[in-house]
């Protein structure tokens, strides 16, 4: 029985031991439920506050608040109003908000607006918008805003540049004589470069020369070609040689000719070669001597070259004046029908270098008005051999 003691003694130690384990497990799945339960609780509990906050509670009653209350909500509260609850705003209750309020209301509740919404809107609170805002209106709702005939713009003349570059394109392709000429000259010098090319260039003669004077010279080159005819000259006279260079060749050839010729010589020298070669006749009727004189102030450069290799046509419509100062190797480099073409008027005005580099053949096959304008000393420099072939 003695012997059996330590066997006794070893099994219950064993069973202590369980007990022991199954007491911990038991104690740390108990912990484990707590803190889940806690967990969850606490998690219940911040989406209740975070619920109880979006609402607030004070929103509950707003149908009854006055204009001073309304003042007291401040930008954050408001940031917190579901979609709902913004549709659930009235409209003349949010035109009389502060600038920071208005600033607040989102996107998709400016697009309820209604076009007799918006025109109640006052100069004030049109210029509390942000240009995000003014950028989501439709061309209905920007035609409301705007206004028409000579009171267009009334209410928005207060606007920042950010804002009217804002402006919807495509009710700015929409406008009238009426509009145009009452737009801002704020307006003007803020428009983007698209915003200018929306204007429709039947309307641009409605803008007066202090409108003309604020558009930047830059926002010219996005102009239709029937939009750069409408250009004062005083303002085409002082477009830059960098903008000139943005411009399409196809664009500058269809140019007025008055227009043309208010052009700088120095600036016309270098356009590109393809404008000379396509220069048409009634812009080549307009050149001046400081133009042709300019362009092949080195006979060589692309200009000058494509100028040597004009048609009788193009040559014909240049002004006696225009050849004047022109490097003599650009009219010995002329072709007989070439020479022919040049008004008869400018060959009178040639200078004796000219007339002594000028081939006898091409002089004896000039026109006659031509010939009647050879000097009598170039004429009697000939040799009796060259008056027989001139017979």
């Amino acid at each position: 029985q003695h012997e059996n003691t330590p066997k006794i003694q070893h099994s219950n130690c064993n069973h202590s031991l369980d007990m022991v384990r199954i007491f911990l497990i038991l104690t740390v799945t108990v912990l484990s439920s707590l803190v889940s339960s806690s967990t969850t609780s606490s998690s219940s509990l911040r989406h209740f506050q975070q619920h109880q906050q979006r609402n607030l509670g004070w929103f509950d009653n707003f149908k009854d608040w006055s204009q001073n209350k309304w003042q007291t909500i401040t930008t954050s509260e408001l940031a917190t109003l579901t979609k709902a609850q913004w549709n659930a705003i009235p409209f003349d209750t949010m035109s009389k908000w502060t600038r920071a309020q208005i600033q607040q209301i989102p996107i998709e509740e400016i697009k309820t607006w209604t076009v007799s919404q918006i025109a109640t809107l006052s100069t004030t609170k049109l210029s509390d918008l942000t240009g995000e805002q003014i950028a989501s209106f439709t061309k209905e709702q920007t035609e409301a805003l705007i206004g028409s005939g000579k009171n267009a713009f009334e209410k928005t003349k207060e606007w920042s540049s950010n804002q009217w570059q804002a402006l919807n394109t495509t009710a700015i392709k929409e406008f009238g004589k009426q509009q145009v000429a009452a737009l801002p000259l704020t307006s003007i010098r803020s428009f983007t470069k698209e915003q200018i090319a929306s204007i429709p260039w039947q309307t641009l003669p409605a803008l007066t020369k202090s409108q003309w004077d604020a558009l930047p010279i830059d926002k010219i080159a996005t102009m239709s070609w029937q939009g750069l005819q409408q250009v004062p000259y005083d303002k085409i006279a002082t477009v830059t040689q960098e903008v000139w260079n943005t411009i399409p060749v196809d664009t500058i050839i269809k140019i007025g000719g008055d227009q043309f010729s208010k052009i700088p010589a120095e600036k016309v020298a270098k356009f590109t070669g393809d404008f000379w070669n396509n220069i048409p006749i009634y812009q080549a009727s307009k050149l001046t001597g400081g133009m042709l004189q300019a362009a092949c102030k080195d006979v060589q450069n692309a200009a000058c070259v494509r100028i040597q290799q004009w048609d009788v046509e193009q040559i014909a419509s240049v002004s006696a004046s225009a050849w004047e100062n022109v490097p003599v190797e650009v009219i010995t480099g002329f072709t007989i029908k070439q020479i022919q073409a040049i008004n008869y008027e400018a060959v009178g005005n040639f200078t004796k270098e000219t007339w002594d580099k000028i081939p006898f053949e091409s002089m004896i096959q000039m026109t006659g008005r031509q010939i009647q304008q050879i000097p009598p000393g170039t004429v009697g420099s000939w040799t009796s051999e060259q008056w027989k072939k001139g017979k």
